[in-house]
């Protein structure tokens, strides 16, 4: 098929929190395509040849948004809806957000695989097993989910179950194209057992992905100076520096391996000495729980 229009005429409505990649998956099914790579090559024409080869299969995700270009209220959508770049680039300056969503809504040129960001750092896709049962008996099919790939995330924030690991492993891959279906999410009894922790998470996860997102304005980081300056009465600069140590040591154990310490004192660093910088969305997430702040408060 060469023409574009026809293309986009023909992909699936997205379902509610279905990644983009999941849409271009079922669209591959559906196409009558005999292999993927035609559909690769529908979708990335401009993209170096055998490059398709040795892309994390997820990449895809976020380098054929801009297919929908000429409307830019869908490429919104999709950007904001059914990638998980909002919540990458929750709180990130805007020049890093708008940057983001550019690259993101740009027809690849030439791009060796090596160079593509891909923003999901799991190594198999997750799903919640009783979304699954859900999305089967309304709707026929399964579709991999935006929020059971943030690994911060360990239990479905509807159903508060635990989220169970497919077999798609999403590492470099012959397999370009892999919807979500019976084989790869099979039924399983739901694990109910998690943590206050896991709940928090699952909250703050949620409304980090999915409240209303800007790429204008960036989050005041003032709430977390506050805080560490007011930790213990450390208020006088030598006394905030030895504090962010305690308090990453603290993070440590209430947190285990959710917790970075390396990254968390150089966010709080930077932020204490009023450095431009992008505040990786778990980091944050996690120093709002330790400082007892709702998420909805600092954002």
């Amino acid at each position: 098929m060469n023409n574009l229009a026809e293309l986009v005429r023909r992909l699936p409505e997205p379902y509610e929190d279905e990644l983009w990649y999941s849409v271009l998956s079922r669209y591959h099914r559906m196409s009558g395509n005999l292999t993927e790579r035609e559909t690769y090559r529908e979708i990335m024409p401009d993209m170096i040849k055998g490059a398709e080869s040795s892309i994390p299969i997820l990449t895809i995700n976020n380098y054929s948004i801009w297919l929908m270009k000429g409307d830019e209220r869908k490429l919104r959508d999709i950007y904001f809806e059914h990638t998980l770049e909002p919540y990458w680039f929750r709180f990130s300056k805007t020049n890093s957000k708008r940057s983001a969503y550019v690259q993101s809504i740009t027809k690849p040129q030439n791009k060796k695989a090596d160079t593509i960001l891909t923003t999901f750092h799991l190594d198999k896709m997750r799903y919640c097993p009783l979304c699954a049962e859900e999305e089967r008996e309304q709707y026929g099919e399964t579709f991999w989910h935006r929020l059971p790939q943030i690994p911060l995330l360990t239990i479905c924030p509807k159903h508060k179950c635990r989220l169970i690991n497919s077999n798609i492993r999403n590492t470099k891959t012959t397999r370009l194209f892999i919807p979500s279906n019976i084989e790869n999410c099979p039924p399983v009894e739901p694990i109910y057992l998690h943590t206050k922790l896991d709940e928090r998470m699952a909250n703050s996860v949620y409304i980090a992905l999915n409240a209303p997102h800007s790429l204008e304005t960036d989050i005041s980081t003032q709430w977390l100076r506050n805080e560490i300056l007011s930790y213990e009465n450390s208020t006088t600069k030598y006394l905030w520096r030895i504090r962010v140590k305690k308090i990453c040591r603290e993070m440590e154990v209430r947190y285990g391996n959710m917790c970075d310490a390396f990254e968390f004192a150089n966010a709080i660093y930077s932020i204490m000495n009023g450095k431009k910088y992008n505040v990786p969305t778990e980091t944050y997430i996690l120093l709002a729980d330790f400082f007892g702040k709702d998420i909805n408060e600092i954002m």
